[in-house]
């Protein structure tokens, strides 16, 4: 065995390496005390190695195994909410819910997931202020594979960029919301010379920061197109504005048009890529589809996260809340995918997502279809995502918070590939109190890391060829731990990829 060890990581110890043990906890299996709040609000841990990782969250798989989902992929995920006080991206291995990334220093982010940019993957994110009307300002973080930020984009003119969408079009641009503030006759309200948040969406030059087009919702949509009901004072000042629209989501298709959801009105919008008019609507109070599957099509409410199917734009995805105060009975969220038909203005619900547990999630949510057809769902407000097959069978279901509590949720969930290999050296620490004696090792972000060689002597710190070699430990978890013995005085941790080559 030849190490060429490059000047990684140093721990200095008193003992002999002896037994190997995990640092992470590992995920509750169907733990009603989860649920219960035992574990508290918002079940966490921390780690050794590195301190500035904070605020993990510790997992409940209510059904189901990774095992039985589709095989390849990472979780994505951004906890956010009341008790989060350490909010950001953060990537889980699929099939140990062990974590691979913690992003500290973003703070607040959301839609955290990967997209293909010029050919090459980028972390994809938005980060920024969250208002109390459920819009953001913000920018649009694209990060290399070094997790480093490779673009910062911004909203073009004086409105920042709101987290409800950022979305990369086959075109290589970058898709962005905003909601803005503009007067508007609220006079069937009662209320005259009124104030909206209007929603826009942009279409941008990722290298440039250039707007390339720009759709604003009060030039095409009327506001008696929307569900909401302004409430008390509500849309009389500029400092409360009545939010009739609520853009949302927004793809682009080969042609040049556009659709978007907004999530007030309960209408998908097909947008003319260069006149901006409205081609048509789905869904809402002027839906202009006749609904084949018994009024199970259209009859989607405050949904989210409109796409085409990945390779078929006859077929869309979304997520329907269907879950507010204002809609008589009751209802759960569901992921669906509808099949449609522009020339015939038929729509037919394909297939639908509805977890056995009735849950209903009044906002945020999102729906993904795997390589292998499965579904993945992101339950927005309520804090777990799930996997079903493509003929709606549930076979992962997993939570990270307390449901129907608010206080920790994710706008979207993700599973999808990703290749990390960051520029920041691997971490190491040395135990103290109940753990003086252990040495722990991690680096965050390293996707390719699978074990550790660890080289130990009594005499030097100045250890650097194969002759120090001590054994090679298996990286298990984020953090992996290491007992040492009363001998040896000085450790390096060498990490190593699957073919035991050094990182």
């Amino acid at each position: 065995m030849v190490l060429m060890v490059p000047n990684l990581i140093l721990g200095l110890l008193l003992g002999t390496l002896s037994t190997l043990a995990v640092a992470d906890i590992g995920p509750y299996i169907n733990d009603a005390a989860f649920q219960n709040k035992q574990y508290g609000l918002f079940p966490t841990q921390n780690f050794t190695s590195n301190p500035n990782v904070l605020d993990i969250p510790i997992f409940n798989i209510r059904h189901g195994s990774a095992e039985q989902g589709s095989a390849n992929g990472y979780i994505f995920l951004a906890p956010w909410g009341g008790i989060v006080y350490h909010p950001g991206p953060m990537i889980f291995d699929s099939k140990t819910l062990a974590l691979v990334w913690s992003g500290e220093g973003f703070g607040t982010t959301l839609n955290f997931r990967v997209q293909k940019y010029k050919g090459t993957d980028y972390l994809t994110f938005w980060s920024g202020s969250f208002g109390s009307g459920g819009y953001g300002e913000g920018h649009y973080y694209m990060l290399d594979s070094s997790y480093e930020i490779a673009y910062n984009l911004s909203a073009v003119g004086d409105t920042g960029g709101d987290f409800h969408e950022f979305f990369i079009s086959n075109d290589d641009t970058a898709l962005v919301t905003l909601y803005h503030l503009e007067q508007a006759d609220l006079s069937e309200f009662g209320v005259e010379n009124g104030w909206v948040l209007e929603g826009r969406f942009q279409e941008i030059d990722i290298e440039t920061n250039e707007l390339l087009f720009e759709w604003r919702s009060t030039e095409h949509v009327s506001i008696n197109e929307t569900y909401q009901v302004p409430k008390a004072l509500t849309g009389n000042d500029s400092s409360l504005p009545f939010d009739y629209f609520h853009i949302n989501a927004i793809d682009k298709d080969e042609m040049g048009n556009y659709i978007i959801s907004s999530r007030n009105t309960g209408t998908l919008y097909y947008i003319d890529g260069d006149s901006g008019e409205v081609i048509w609507r789905m869904g809402g109070r002027l839906n202009e589809f006749e609904d084949l599957s018994n009024g199970n099509a259209t009859n989607f409410i405050f949904q989210h996260n409109v796409e085409w199917y990945p390779g078929d734009h006859s077929r869309l995805t979304l997520f329907d809340n269907h879950d507010d105060e204002e809609i008589p009975g009751e209802f759960n969220s569901r992921g669906i995918i509808l099949k449609y038909d522009d020339d015939a203005m038929t729509a037919e619900l394909e297939q639908e997502f509805v977890s056995p547990n009735n849950i209903s999630a009044a906002s945020q949510g999102d729906v993904q279809i795997l390589g292998n057809s499965n579904a993945f769902i992101g339950w927005g407000q309520q804090p777990v995502f799930s996997e079903f097959t493509a003929d709606g069978e549930l076979l992962w279901d997993v939570q990270f918070g307390i449901l129907d509590n608010s206080t920790v949720q994710t706008y979207r969930a993700f599973k999808m590939d990703w290749v990390g290999r960051p520029n920041t050296k691997p971490d190491i620490a040395v135990g103290t109190g109940e753990d003086s004696g252990k040495l722990f090792m991690s680096w965050n972000g390293a996707t390719e890391l699978k074990s550790w060689a660890l080289l130990a002597s009594n005499g030097t710190a100045q250890m650097h060829d194969e002759t120090f070699f001590w054994q090679t430990v298996t990286a298990t978890g984020f953090e992996t731990t290491v007992t040492v013995g009363d001998q040896a005085r000085y450790v390096i941790a060498v990490p190593l990829d699957g073919n035991g080559n050094v990182l």
